[in-house]
């Protein structure tokens, strides 16, 4: 494929108004950039897949379809029976001839708001708020928050229904840790307590999934959310088909992680060097690749290096100083695959002065020097490479 002189085409079909979609086609152009000879297709709206507009687009040169959007059930049914390459971004009913789903890992998402929620403090009753008809995924983090929550010997969980939501929250013993589906079922569970005069994380404390950020910060309190790793399940729908189209063998089945929890206002800890770390750790994973210090930490906490040191010990946590570098050096691995720039200016760009400082870094983390490890996962030059683009 790769010495191939006409592209592929591949025709991604994605939902348009959700935010996670840019991280998505971040992974999927990633991928297509590194293997190269792709041309991608984007729809506007992914919704708008039928199986009319799907065999007009294979009749046009389509090779293979990614699909992650709402109400598109008939065509992936359409493409399935007729053995077409297609990877979903969700899953299906059944498993096709030449389809993959990439699905997020709701296991270790539901695992991660126990434990989000248990570090906080003692709760008295526990609940799975779901996503309205309960889809698969909604049913897969139900059960598997409740598995754990039995596992690790907390208070019962129960599952809150749509028509009995208030009644049963009135009624859980308080205070109640409350998972939701995602962030826009969490903002009902908000609307429901400040109703019925719950406060908001003090009676019942709620995490979501998601991060969709304008949402997560409008609401009052701001939503704490766990923000599946999107970028990663574009990236693995790629490679999926890339292996398709050249006759590899490929899983029916991906699951990818969670990338990160973001904690704001919805939850809290009874122990302030818990909330002190989570704040610092969120900092620093947003401006670490532009040059901040732990003295610029510590003026964004308004504490004092000492206390902030102090915090970090206390919880056996990386140190400030070493969780920044740690921070640019990813941004540095993933820029030294995913681009053709001059070492010297990825080390700026992740917020390191000079290429020399992070020489002896890079190294004594992944065991090689930073042009091995291009050599390695190179991102080669554009003029051995089949055109990319968006159709």
């Amino acid at each position: 494929m790769k010495n191939a002189q006409k592209p592929i085409s591949v025709l991604v079909a994605l939902n348009k108004s959700i935010i996670s979609r840019t991280r998505k086609l971040s992974g999927i152009f990633r991928a297509a950039s590194e293997h190269g000879g792709i041309e991608l297709k984007l729809m506007d709206e992914g919704r708008n897949l039928t199986p009319k507009y799907a065999d007009r687009e294979i009749a046009e040169g389509v090779k293979a379809f990614i699909i992650g959007a709402f109400n598109v059930e008939k065509t992936v049914t359409h493409l399935g029976r007729i053995g077409f390459p297609m990877v979903t971004i969700f899953k299906i009913d059944k498993p096709y001839r030449n389809s993959c789903e990439i699905l997020t890992d709701n296991k270790s998402v539901a695992c991660e708001a126990l434990r989000a929620l248990a570090k906080t403090r003692h709760f008295a009753s526990f609940a799975y708020y779901p996503a309205t008809d309960d889809p698969i995924w909604s049913q897969e983090r139900d059960r598997e928050f409740r598995k754990a929550v039995k596992k690790s010997g907390h208070c019962p969980c129960v599952t809150l229904s749509e028509a009995e939501c208030e009644k049963q929250l009135l009624a859980l013993p308080k205070p109640i840790g409350v998972f939701a589906a995602n962030d826009t079922y969490a903002a009902k569970v908000l609307n429901i307590s400040a109703k019925n005069g719950l406060a908001v994380p003090q009676d019942v404390s709620i995490i979501s999934v998601d991060n969709e950020e304008f949402l997560c910060e409008s609401v009052s309190p701001t939503l704490t959310s766990i923000e599946p790793d999107f970028e990663r399940e574009g990236y693995e729908a790629m490679q999926a088909v890339i292996r398709m189209l050249s006759g590899q063998p490929v899983s029916p089945s991906i699951r990818c992680g969670f990338r990160r929890l973001v904690a704001r206002n919805t939850t809290f800890s009874e122990n302030p060097g818990v909330n002190v770390i989570d704040r610092a750790l969120e900092y620093i994973e947003k401006n670490a690749t532009s040059g901040i210090t732990v003295a610029d930490v510590c003026a964004h906490m308004r504490i004092s290096r000492r206390l902030l040191n102090l915090r970090f010990r206390e919880h056996g946590a990386t140190p400030p100083g070493q969780a920044i570098v740690k921070r640019r050096l990813e941004a540095l691995r993933k820029l030294l695959s995913s681009s053709s720039l001059p070492i010297s200016t990825i080390c700026k760009r992740c917020g390191f002065g000079s290429e020399n400082h992070p020489k002896k870094l890079f190294r004594q983390r992944y065991g090689m020097t930073m042009r091995e490890f291009r050599s390695r996962h190179s991102f080669p030059p554009s003029s051995s490479r089949g055109t990319s683009g968006a159709g």
